[in-house]
C-alpha cells in the first residue's frame, strides 16, 4: 500500500514529518494565542513543545528521527523538513513583540531563542535517554518560571 501512495523513502518521510510539524503547530498557536501576555504566550510556547513529546512521544521520535537523517544525508529531500523543525522563528518574533510591549527585556531575542529551544530539546533528549525516567511536566513548569525570570522586565 505504502509504494502506491508514496514513490519512495524521501517522499514517504516527508509526509510523514510534515504531517507531524502541521498538527504540532496546530496545538501550539493555539495554546499560544490562547494568552494575553507575552509573558503567558512564552510559558504556553514551553510548555506545549513539551506537551507535544507527552501526549505524541512516537511523533517526537519519528520527528528527531527526521531530522537526524536529513542531517546526516542519509535522505534526500527532508532539508526543508529540518529547517522546519529546527525553527526558532517564530519564538524569536514572539519574544520581540515582548520586548516592544515592554514585557522582555532580551537584548538578543534570536539567542535567547535559541537557549529557550535549546533547553527544551535538552530536556526532551534526557527523557528519553532515561527511558522515560524524567518527568516532563515537572520540567515544563520549571523551564517556563525559568525562562520567564530570563526575559521578564524588572
Amino acid at each position: 500500500m505504502i509504494s502506491y501512495y508514496f514513490s519512495g523513502k524521501p517522499e514517504l518521510f516527508r509526509e510523514v514529518g510534515q504531517t507531524i510539524l502541521t498538527e504540532a503547530g496546530t496545538a501550539i498557536e493555539a495554546s499560544i494565542a490562547a494568552e494575553m501576555t507575552y509573558r503567558g504566550k512564552l510559558g504556553a510556547y514551553i510548555a506545549s513543545q513539551v506537551a507535544i513529546v507527552i501526549r505524541r512521544p512516537l511523533y517526537a521520535q519519528a520527528l528527531a528521527e527526521i531530522v537526524a537523517m536529513a542531517q546526516a544525508r542519509q535522505v534526500d529531500g527532508l532539508d526543508d523538513i529540518a529547517r522546519s523543525a529546527l525553527s526558532v522563528e517564530c519564538l524569536v518574533n514572539l519574544l520581540e513583540q515582548g520586548c516592544r510591549a515592554g514585557e522582555f527585556h532580551t537584548s538578543d531575542s534570536h539567542l535567547m531563542a535559541l537557549a529557550i529551544r535549546g533547553a527544551i530539546d535538552n530536556v526532551v533528549r534526557h527523557h528519553h535517554l532515561r527511558d522515560g525516567d524524567v518527568d516532563l511536566e515537572r520540567c515544563a513548569r520549571q523551564l517556563v518560571d525559568l525562562f520567564d525570570r530570563c526575559v521578564t522586565s524588572a
